[in-house]
């Protein structure tokens, strides 16, 4: 079940980041979503209970997976 935040939060980070993406530009877009994949990181780390190492997971998902295919663009 705790996976699945992850999993969840990539799929609203798709819809969420490309909206960045096609506005504000890819490079932005790669800033805001490393800024929350480190807080996700930081949350996950002091996570006292499951529901705040669930927060951290999610919004690890949440920036990580877009950022990966937008750098993959950004390199291409």
């Amino acid at each position: 079940m705790l996976s699945s935040f992850t999993y969840f939060g990539a799929f609203l980070g798709y819809l969420v980041i490309s909206f960045f993406a096609d506005n504000l530009g890819r490079r932005t877009s790669l800033l805001i979503g490393w800024g929350i994949l480190v807080i996700g990181s930081f949350i996950v780390a002091a996570s006292v209970n499951i529901y705040m190492a669930s927060a951290g997971l999610f919004l690890c998902g949440f920036g990580s997976d877009v950022c990966i295919n937008i750098a993959f663009f950004f390199f291409g």
